[in-house]
């Protein structure tokens, strides 16, 4: 999946998922859910399970016709999160799917750290609630900085000693 020019189409949406919760849910990996799905707490209300097969496909030929840049790999993260096609995994799986399409690209991965979630998770809801994506994606955009600056601080030769 990871070779220049190789586009991402929607199987590997899925085999990326399989690969996430294969382990934990065998029966639902790389399976779309045929339930309503919910976040315990949030007002978020995801697609009806009949749509999401027509939302993956559409999500999957955008996929394969966009070239890989970190702007896409923030947006696709965003709308596979708000299409939320599995039962369980889709955070996950929408992180691996924006590094790969981060690596492709030639950045590092983007961390987003523990400390970090809840502010995450707020900036994902607000974009699902009210349409605006100005803060996830400032606050992603802040998370590939700091994922660039441990990166290069990592490639700097050691300081000779004194």
């Amino acid at each position: 999946m990871i070779e220049k020019g190789r586009p991402i189409t929607e199987a590997d949406v899925r085999d990326i998922h399989r690969l996430v919760v294969g382990t934990t849910l065998k029966a639902e990996a790389g399976r779309y859910s045929q339930h309503r799905r919910r976040i315990a707490g949030s007002m978020v209300v995801f697609p009806n399970p009949v749509k999401i097969p027509d939302l993956m496909k559409e999500f999957g030929q955008w996929l394969s016709e966009t070239a890989a840049s970190a702007e896409t790999a923030i947006e696709a993260h965003l709308r596979l999160v708000s299409i939320h096609p599995f039962s369980d995994g889709n955070g996950r799986t929408a992180r691996l799917l924006m590094n790969l399409l981060l690596t492709k690209d030639g950045y590092p991965p983007l961390v987003v750290r523990p400390e970090d979630r809840a502010d995450y998770l707020d900036c994902i809801e607000k974009h699902q609630l009210h349409e605006d994506a100005a803060d996830y994606q400032a606050f992603m955009l802040d998370r590939l900085n700091a994922s660039l600056d441990d990166y290069f601080r990592f490639l700097q030769p050691p300081s000779a000693p004194i």
